[in-house]
C-alpha cells in the first residue's frame, strides 16, 4: 500500500479525520500597532489587568514569550475544530529548562472580557515609554507602572525578535501519520478501511512528506512541517499526548504546531517539534515537545 491508495481509502470510508491546517503568514508592511495582535517572539505580549511576567518554577527566571494568537482572527474552520470563537491564546516557555511534556502553566486563552486595557494600565504604559517620571505619583499608580511595564531580561541570544503574523493561509488538509494510526491498535482508519498494522508498517519507509506541495496528486498529505494551526502533529518520537491535570483525560485536539521556522527560529532542541494541545472536555491549553 502507498500513500495514494491510502488516502483514497480513508475519503471514502472515513473522511472525518481529515484535519485542515492553516500557517502563518508574516506581516510585509507594519500591520496596527493593536497590543493583541498575532505575533511570535519579541517582549510586548498583551498585558491584562492582573498580568505579571511568567517566571520558571525550576530556575527563577522570566519563561520566554513565545507567541499570541488572536483567536478571533484565524480562519473559521479552526475555530470550529477548537471550539472557541474569540479570546486571546498565550504561551510563555521557559528555554533555559526546557520542560517536555504536560506543560501548561503560563499557557493559556485570555477572555475576550479583558482584551479591552482599562485606564490605570493605559496611563502606566503611556508613562513608562514616554519616559516621564513618577516622582510626583501616587503610590498605587507608581505600582501599576512597574507592574504593567516588567521588562524581560533575558536577550542574551538571537532567535526571538517580534515576528507579526497577517494572516493565516490553508494548506493540503492532513490525515496522520501511520505511527499515530497504529498507536492503540484500534484508530478509526484501521476499524473503518481495514487497513493493516502491516500494510502501515511498510508504509513507514516511504518519505512521509508524500502528499505534500503538489509532490502527489491528492488532496491529503502527512502533516506539514513548521508552524501551523489544526491538522495533525508531526511526531519526532511516538505519539505524545499530554494529559490535562484537571480532567486526567488525553490534550488531543491539536491547537498549534511549532517547528524552527523563519517566522519562530527556534529549534526546540535538536530538530524538534513542540505541541499544543487542547483538552477535550475543559479546551485547558497544553505544551509538549520532543526532538530527533
Amino acid at each position: 500500500m502507498n500513500f495514494t491508495q491510502l488516502s483514497q481509502k480513508i475519503r471514502e470510508k472515513c473522511p472525518e479525520v481529515v484535519k485542515t491546517a492553516c500557517k502563518p503568514v508574516q506581516a510585509v508592511e507594519e500591520p496596527s500597532a493593536l497590543p493583541t495582535g498575532t505575533k511570535f517572539g519579541g517582549a510586548e505580549p498583551f498585558r491584562s489587568k492582573n498580568f505579571s511576567w511568567p517566571k520558571c518554577l525550576e530556575c527563577k527566571k522570566q519563561k520566554t514569550f513565545i507567541c499570541q494568537i488572536n483567536i478571533e482572527k484565524i480562519p473559521e474552520k479552526i475555530k470550529l475544530h477548537i471550539k472557541r470563537n474569540d479570546g486571546l491564546f498565550q504561551c510563555f516557555f521557559c528555554v533555559e529548562c526546557m520542560p517536555f511534556d504536560g506543560c501548561v502553566d503560563d499557557i493559556c486563552f485570555v477572555p475576550s472580557c479583558e482584551l479591552v486595557p482599562n485606564l490605570q494600565s493605559l496611563v502606566s504604559r503611556s508613562i513608562f515609554h514616554n519616559n516621564l517620571t513618577t516622582k510626583e505619583l501616587p503610590e498605587a499608580l507608581k505600582s501599576s507602572v512597574l507592574i504593567h511595564n516588567e521588562v524581560f531580561q533575558q536577550w542574551d541570544w538571537e532567535g526571538f525578535e517580534e515576528t507579526k503574523i497577517e494572516k493565516w493561509v490553508e494548506l493540503k488538509r492532513e490525515i496522520p501519520r501511520c505511527e499515530e494510526i497504529m498507536d492503540g491498535g484500534e484508530h478509526i482508519i484501521l476499524v473503518q478501511t481495514g487497513v493493516t498494522n502491516d500494510e502501515l508498517i511498510d508504509m513507514e519507509d516511504e518519505d512521509v512528506s508524500w502528499g505534500q506541495d503538489g509532490e502527489e496528486d491528492t488532496p491529503f498529505q502527512f502533516p506539514s512541517s513548521g508552524i501551523k494551526l489544526g491538522g495533525y502533529i508531526r511526531w519526532c518520537q511516538g505519539v505524545e499526548y499530554p494529559d490535562c491535570p484537571d480532567c486526567k483525560v488525553k490534550m488531543t485536539i491539536t491547537f498549534l504546531q511549532m517547528e524552527e521556522d523563519r517566522i519562530f527560529p527556534f529549534s526546540w532542541g535538536d530538530a524538534g517539534t513542540a505541541h499544543v494541545t487542547l483538552c477535550p472536555e475543559c479546551g485547558r491549553p497544553g505544551l509538549g515537545w520532543a526532538c530527533c
